[in-house]
């Protein structure tokens, strides 16, 4: 090795430097196994990426279709439980369970630009940032195909950037075939089109930041001291070379114009006047998935957040030339704007859900500070997992926060729309509590039921509402619905 400037590779396991004993070897020293090309940042033939820059063995190719299959049968899943929650809240406008989704969803994809950002991410950061753009991210979960696409001919990233590409345009299909067969069995063109609405705002709303990030992605390169530059997402692909030139323009700015700029501005073109013209409570039923959990004067409010996520993307992306530091900075004071407007206006009906999202956008700050603290230099190891600890245990907060809340909202929606159920639910959590305890039960002949029993409901017995704990049997009070412990008389 002649040259005198050396590079560091992105994942450090991957590049195994020079053989000091050989006297032929790469000019940059070899890679891995299953790495290859610049900087070792490419998986090769009969890897795949797990993630940015991380390689793994593909395994054999029916797992690997089994696999495909069930991500595919996971994002369908969930899609389906969206939509259907969304078509209840049309009844029952108070049902809150899609919104805390909703909250979810945009706290992780605010965080997955994060990685991005060239802050010198100690490699446990770097690992968890990019574990939650995996989880959050569900067009690279249907993309996954690297072990079934040959590695020569078009670059892997192409395919999967005109894939991303046209998942709306899917979506717009599948949606409209949909609706077609409302239409046939309802007769209803009003009935079709909402039907329409529905299944495509929420289906787009899965994949909107991940088809603005992978088009921002093909402007993303990476400056050497050659005076050449490569992508970041795939470094043997040079800038503005004519190959690249050609994707950029048309899968890039296309992109980033069609879906990134100008599918939430017509949609907030369409809801405005809709507002204006017909009656709320019929607006609530087409475009419920974008107005419901607002309050009626920040029904836009959805818009406000989609573009805040472009603009974090942006931030993340085009700013990549410039000093980390001042990239970070303006990160943080875009986010700290964003926590500002949010505290000001206070958009959501419940206040539960307003400390949620006041949460996530502190979560992401600190995060964000934590790695601009390690970049500055100067941190020692253990200040390095101080701040990992921080940045951990502060998303874990709010994940357990959210968990806790979204779940209070769902027992309360299944008590409602699901009486019976939630009953049998009930009734085995509480013996699960009761068989812990099982010495009370076996001394002092407590049993279990519903108010909804016909034991529980009989006047001639006297119903005392107990709770059994290691002390004792103590009253406690019972709510319409829920379950009691019943004196065996």
């Amino acid at each position: 090795v002649t040259s005198d400037v050396f590079y560091e590779c992105p994942n450090r396991g991957a590049c195994e430097g020079a053989k000091v004993f050989e006297e032929t070897q790469p000019a940059g020293g070899y890679c891995a196994d299953g790495y290859q090309g610049r900087l070792c940042a490419e998986c090769g033939e009969g890897y795949r990426q797990l993630v940015l820059y991380q390689c793994e063995e593909c395994p054999e190719m029916y797992v690997t279709v089994l696999l495909l299959c069930v991500a595919g049968v996971f994002v369908v899943f969930f899609a389906v439980f969206l939509i259907k929650s969304t078509k209840a809240m049309v009844l029952r406008p108070k049902a809150l369970v899609p919104v805390y989704m909703r909250v979810l969803t945009n706290y992780i994809q605010i965080v997955m630009p994060l990685g991005l950002f060239e802050l010198n991410w100690p490699f446990e950061i770097k690992s968890f940032l990019q574990a939650q753009q995996t989880v959050g991210s569900f067009s690279e979960v249907l993309i996954s195909f690297d072990c079934l696409v040959s590695k020569g001919g078009i670059r892997l990233f192409y395919i999967k950037s005109m894939f991303v590409f046209a998942i709306p345009l899917v979506i717009f299909t599948i949606s409209l075939v949909s609706s077609y067969v409302k239409y046939v069995h309802s007769k209803s063109r009003t009935v079709a089109t909402r039907e329409f609405i529905i299944q495509f705002t929420v289906l787009i709303y899965l994949v909107y930041p991940d088809t603005v990030r992978r088009s921002l992605s093909l402007f993303g390169c990476k400056n050497f001291n050659d005076g050449n530059s490569y992508l970041r997402e795939d470094f043997d692909i040079e800038c503005w070379s004519d190959e690249h030139t050609n994707y950029a323009l048309t899968l890039g700015l296309l992109g980033l114009l069609l879906w990134g700029l100008g599918l939430p501005l017509g949609a907030f073109i369409l809801l405005r006047r809709s507002w204006k013209t017909h009656s709320h409570a019929e607006i609530r039923m087409k475009y419920g998935y974008l107005v419901n959990g607002y309050k009626e004067e920040y029904y836009y409010w959805e818009f406000v957040l989609a573009y805040r996520k472009v603009i974090f993307a942006i931030i993340s992306v085009f700013l990549t030339g410039i000093d980390p530091g001042v990239q970070g900075l303006i990160g943080i004071m875009f986010l700290l704007l964003c926590l500002y407007a949010h505290l000001t206006y206070r958009p959501f009906v419940e206040s539960a859900l307003n400390s949620l999202e006041t949460i996530s956008l502190f979560v992401v700050t600190i995060t964000l500070w934590c790695g601009l603290v390690i970049y500055g230099g100067g941190v020692s190891r253990g200040g390095e997992i101080f701040f990992l600890s921080v940045i951990i245990l502060s998303n874990l907060w709010f994940m357990g926060l959210w968990l806790s809340r979204f779940s209070r909202e769902f027992i309360s929606n299944l008590k409602e729309t699901n009486p019976k159920c939630y009953a049998q639910l009930g009734n085995c959590l509480h013996k699960l509590s009761l068989d812990y305890h099982g010495d009370l039960i076996g001394k002092n002949r407590y049993k279990v039921c519903n108010q909804t029993d016909r034991l529980c409901n009989t006047p001639k017995l006297p119903v005392t509402a107990f709770t059994a704990s290691p002390r004792g049997v103590k009253p406690f009070s019972v709510r319409e619905g829920s379950l009691i412990v019943e004196q065996d008389l």
